[in-house]
């Protein structure tokens, strides 16, 4: 049996209103927002799991991925498509209104990234908790190692945003 996404969605909210677990009702909406292509929703969602605190799953570490992937994605090609632009414009005008509008698209780019960074400097730094509590079992201290590095490289990628956002204004 195939479920629509309205049906999901009012199961969802049925689920949350009956005191269901915070947590899997939050991870359920973002799954729905991604379902929906909203992915500013999605982070958003993501962004209240990881405010919660606690070890994130995989599947939860995936969401959170997919979610910011997503929002700075189209950001990403938007600031790259109207720095292609401006490099053609000869328009002392247009080029004004270039160089406004990626400024806006730069100041967005800027606080997504920021964002994110804030949720992975905290994840990051509750990997590193965890793992010194105590001595582990082998299967849990790979899972938190397999966490750090998702993390660790995700951090990495917006770093990179970060640089080519630079990169692009000094052009």
């Amino acid at each position: 049996m195939r479920f629509s996404k309205i049906h999901i969605f009012i199961c969802l909210v049925v689920a949350a209103s009956s005191g269901a677990d915070r947590r899997a009702t939050l991870v359920g909406r973002a799954k729905l927002a991604e379902q929906a292509e909203r992915y500013e929703d999605m982070a958003a969602f993501m962004k209240e799991v990881c405010d919660m605190g606690g070890m994130l799953q995989q599947e939860e570490r995936n969401l959170l991925s997919v979610a910011y992937k997503n929002v700075i994605g189209p950001l990403r090609r938007a600031l790259r498509i109207t720095n292609s632009v401006q490099q053609k414009t000869a328009d002392e005008r247009k080029l004004k209104t270039i160089a406004e509008y990626k400024k806006g698209l730069e100041g967005k780019i800027k606080q997504v990234c920021d964002e994110v960074q804030e949720i992975l400097i905290q994840l990051i730094k509750g990997a590193k908790v965890e793992a010194d509590k105590s001595a582990y079992d082998r299967e849990t201290a790979e899972k938190l190692e397999e966490s750090h590095v998702f993390f660790l490289k995700m951090q990495g990628d917006y770093y990179t945003t970060i640089g080519m956002r630079r990169k692009l204004r000094k052009k």
